[in-house]
């Protein structure tokens, strides 16, 4: 693949993570390059181009449960030891 049809693809893949429908897209990479891309190879960008979102997605999900889930269990850890506590103490009676 040579610099320029990469550098199309690329302009491409930003287009479409834009938003911009593929008929523009093709006059701009027209205007720009000289020649468009196939509407498969735009499909096919467009289903990476959602895979990723899709990923970026779960990766935010995940991180934020991951949070939520440190958290829960620092809150355990602290009961725990304050439950132990109470009970030395009572035995200690």
């Amino acid at each position: 693949m040579g610099k320029s049809t990469e550098d199309k693809l690329i302009f491409a893949r930003n287009l479409l993570i834009g938003g911009v429908p593929y008929r523009e897209i093709q006059d701009l990479l027209k205007e720009k390059y000289g020649s468009g891309l196939s509407n498969t190879t735009l499909k096919n960008l467009q289903s990476r181009v959602d895979r990723v979102k899709e990923l970026e997605r779960k990766v935010v999900k995940t991180e934020f449960e991951l949070e939520k889930a440190r958290k829960e269990a620092s809150l355990y850890k602290e009961l725990y030891f304050e439950l132990k506590d109470v009970i030395m103490e009572q035995m200690k009676k």
